[in-house]
């Protein structure tokens, strides 16, 4: 007859058996993890002409709302309250997610790679200068995908102001799953992107007489 040790170590042995058939089987949530998409993806259109290129521009300072800067996935479900996804993340934090992604829309679209960002090399001469300070990027599932911005456009040399706006740009969430969101957010970054690569190919025209 089965002594009482060895009757508890047979209960802890099926225990333990039982909870590792249960990991294996069992369903268990997983983490989904996102990134930006460029402008790319998307219809661009020309904004430098085909003899406009050279441009070198520094991106920076770029600042984004603490509550946006982490991992979680975040969504807004009303004017005052927000959401941290458990399982759906970032694959980087999104600071850097969103500045590289606007410096790729940026290279895409006046057709330069001497894009740097802030800060950039000493003695690095770059022509102009494009700061943002992000006040909102986030959204809504089923609604909308806003970045608020306010931006800067100055020239290198000088530091003159040549553009200096806030602009609130929104795209519709097509639907209620979270790869919907993250392309939502990126159109809205990418429309943003559109507005500053269009601002740097007009004074570039102005200074250089085209």
């Amino acid at each position: 007859m089965m002594n009482r040790q060895a009757w508890f170590k047979a209960i802890i042995c099926i225990g333990l058996l039982a909870s590792f058939a249960w990991g294996c089987s069992g369903t268990s949530n997983r983490s989904n993890y996102y990134l930006l998409s460029t402008v790319q993806n998307e219809s661009a259109g020309d904004i430098m002409g085909p003899n406009e290129d050279g441009v070198i521009l520094g991106i920076g300072p770029v600042t984004l709302p603490e509550y946006v800067n982490r991992f979680q996935v975040i969504t807004r479900t009303s004017r005052n309250e927000i959401t941290f996804s458990e399982f759906e993340r970032w694959a980087e934090p999104l600071k850097i997610n969103f500045i590289r992604t606007f410096r790729e829309n940026l290279a895409y679209l006046i057709k330069t790679d001497d894009i740097f960002i802030y800060p950039w090399p000493q003695g690095t001469a770059v022509e102009y200068i494009v700061t943002a300070d992000v006040i909102q990027f986030d959204a809504r599932p089923g609604d909308s995908a806003v970045l608020d911005v306010r931006w800067s456009l100055l020239r290198g040399n000088d530091r003159k102001m040549l553009v200096n706006k806030k602009k609130r740009f929104t795209t519709a969430v097509q639907s209620s799953d979270y790869e919907a969101l993250v392309a939502a957010l990126s159109s809205s970054l990418n429309e943003f992107s559109r507005e500053v690569a269009t601002a740097v190919a007009q004074n570039y025209r102005k200074d250089h007489g085209n």
